[in-house]
């Protein structure tokens, strides 16, 4: 087995039970912060952020992976792969994300949680992670996401105090 494949599993592997565990210690925090109604109400809204952002995602991203795979090797077909891929993405996030506004319009209860939690499918436009699961360079990905995670858990524990916070724990 290549040393890459052996470095990639294990990368993968550590950030899996990362993610598994995070939560054991964010979760608790966060319940005695918020009251169920509070908290249930961000779930709410945050499940059909997720509808629209897998909307709007539509198998890009493993689309991408695959045919970034076929082409790593040549940097010219790479690179007008990756600006075909992201262009696709955005127009179809910004379809997804028309959409959700319209839903959101005719919906009357939450508007301001909805409209704060949008940024969550805008932010799918810049996610190339496909472009370096293609490349099999997973080290990038997940130092990046451990980091970026490891960032959102201090931040919740430094600037989430009392139920008001509400929109700041969307942000982060």
């Amino acid at each position: 087995m290549k040393k890459n494949v052996i470095v990639n599993y294990l990368m993968n592997l550590f950030y899996q039970i990362l993610v598994i565990a995070l939560p054991l210690i964010t979760t608790p925090y966060i319940a005695s912060i918020f009251q169920p109604e509070v908290f249930g109400t961000y779930t709410y809204t945050q499940s059909y952020v997720t509808y629209f952002t897998l909307l709007g995602c539509v198998g890009i991203g493993l689309y991408g992976q695959r045919e970034i795979a076929y082409v790593q090797d040549d940097i010219q077909k790479r690179t007008k792969l990756l600006w075909e891929l992201v262009f696709l993405k955005a127009i179809t996030i910004t379809i997804a994300l028309t959409i959700y506004l319209i839903f959101v319009g005719c919906y009357q209860s939450y508007i301001p949680l909805f409209l704060l939690q949008c940024i969550d499918i805008i932010a799918n436009i810049f996610d190339i992670n496909f472009f370096y699961q293609g490349l099999e360079n997973f080290k990038k990905i997940v130092s990046r996401n451990i980091f970026i995670r490891l960032l959102g858990i201090a931040c919740i524990f430094l600037f989430i105090h009392q139920e008001s916070d509400l929109y700041l724990y969307v942000l982060i």
